[in-house]
């Protein structure tokens, strides 16, 4: 059986490009520049820095891990069953329980070149209509890991941001 639950190791992991991309611009501004603004026309080059890479990390996130927080996913393949458990709920379904297994990403992909590009989710919908989000900041490669884990194929969806609907 293998479990999952949101970790500091993998949050680390979803957000090293938004570390490096905007961590190394960061480093570069403040050496070049120090930490105030010398001309006020840098303030619209930072303000869409702040719109186009921040923002959206912080968005996605805070939206991953207040669905995943108190949740443990745990894996049985050998006798084909999940079992989900959050503060609210502790579900035990059988693979073959699962109606449909959605997978919600941005357009970006693996690229590594937007900072949310590594924020991607998956909905588990269940025969009786129950729905479980799994989301990146419980599984390293989760794009590729949990329909291999549940051997099902899953119905991909894309978008610039993959909010959790």
């Amino acid at each position: 059986m293998t479990k999952y639950k949101v970790t500091l190791k993998q949050q680390l992991l979803v957000l090293s490009s938004f570390l490096i991309i905007d961590g190394g611009a960061a480093i570069i501004y403040v050496y070049f520049f120090g930490v105030h603004i010398p001309y006020t026309i840098f303030i619209l080059p930072l303000l869409l820095v702040f719109v186009l890479t921040i923002l959206p990390v912080l968005i996605l996130h805070i939206q991953y891990y207040r669905a995943n927080k108190s949740s443990e996913l745990m894996i049985d393949k050998r006798n084909r069953k999940l079992r989900y458990i959050t503060d609210l709920v502790d579900l035990e379904v059988r693979f073959g329980d699962i109606e449909f297994l959605h997978f919600y990403g941005s357009f970006a992909g693996d690229s590594g070149l937007y900072t949310f590009s590594a924020y991607r989710y998956f909905k588990i919908i269940l025969k009786d209509k129950q729905e479980i989000f799994i989301t990146s900041l419980m599984m390293y490669d989760i794009k590729n890991k949990l329909p291999e884990l549940l051997s099902m194929e899953a119905i991909n969806h894309f978008s610039f941001l993959a909010t959790i609907k």
